[in-house]
């Protein structure tokens, strides 16, 4: 099995496993979250996000793009979901701040969300990391539970043999 080395607490460096499934989660999450964060960012599309749906379904279609047609672990699902969160919640916040700019120069800034001020905008963007965390986990265990592909093989009953 490949491994990476890592710089551990005391300055030298550790070597730690890093197979290629976890390249797969990691790709998965990223490449969606980065998409869901910046389409999330447009005005028009982010009047559409109902009670955070966008943030379910991205963790929903990272586990998909994780899976694509193949036997899934809920670990692994719950894992795609955390990295599309992480990055869903950096990137939409990036993105919005690059859309309040623009709409600022154009002097359209009303079209935005109101004014928070700075603590305002720090708190929402905390709250909005979180919610993609917990969303995006809990969009992608669902696909793990709804996938309808066996993890694992039937055993089969044998009966035992009695006599000598």
């Amino acid at each position: 099995m490949p491994s990476t080395a890592i710089f551990n607490g005391s300055g030298s460096i550790a070597s730690i496993p890093f197979d290629m499934e976890a390249k797969n989660i990691v790709f998965s999450g990223f490449l969606v979250g980065l998409a869901v964060g910046v389409i999330a960012a447009v005005p028009v599309i982010r009047l559409c996000n109902v009670c955070c749906l966008w943030i379910f379904f991205g963790g929903f279609l990272a586990a998909y793009v994780y899976g694509r047609g193949r036997a899934v672990e809920y670990v692994d699902c719950a894992a795609v979901g955390v990295v599309f969160g992480l990055t869903y919640g950096v990137v939409s916040n990036s993105s919005l701040l690059v859309v309040g700019l623009i709409l600022d120069a154009l002097n359209l800034s009303h079209i935005g969300s109101g004014s928070f001020g700075l603590a305002g905008s720090a708190l929402k963007a905390i709250i909005r990391v979180f919610l993609g965390i917990v969303l995006g986990a809990s969009g992608s265990v669902v696909y793990a539970a709804t996938s309808f592909q066996k993890t694992a093989k039937p055993v089969e009953a044998k009966a035992p043999k009695l006599g000598r």
